[in-house]
């Protein structure tokens, strides 16, 4: 029987450290770009994004009105990252904590 790992303790497991499986960059550690194709192989070119930081971007590209988008932060529903209190990542930056 094989045991069910957390994120955490897959990141951690000699099995998957073996495959690759997880990459740094800036100090974030990730699931490494899948699938791995020795012509193609997939690269990350930034580290993820922060809680909130594309919220407006996406909902305009999903078509909701600058007005709705206002209405849904007054309300608290979605938050930007500046609002939720996390500075955007600056590549090369130190990792943020937490």
């Amino acid at each position: 029987m094989t045991p069910v790992l957390s994120m955490l303790e897959a990141m951690d497991h000699e099995h998957m450290a073996s495959r690759g499986v997880f990459t740094e960059l800036d100090g974030v550690r990730q699931p490494a770009p899948a699938p791995r194709l020795s012509r193609t192989p997939g690269a990350i070119q930034r580290p993820p994004a922060v809680p909130g930081e594309h919220t407006d971007e996406a909902l305009t590209d999903w078509g909701v009105a600058s007005s709705e988008i206002a209405a849904l932060h007054a309300a608290g529903v979605v938050a930007s990252a500046a609002e939720l209190g996390i500075a955007a990542r600056v590549p090369g930056s130190p990792s943020r904590s937490g």
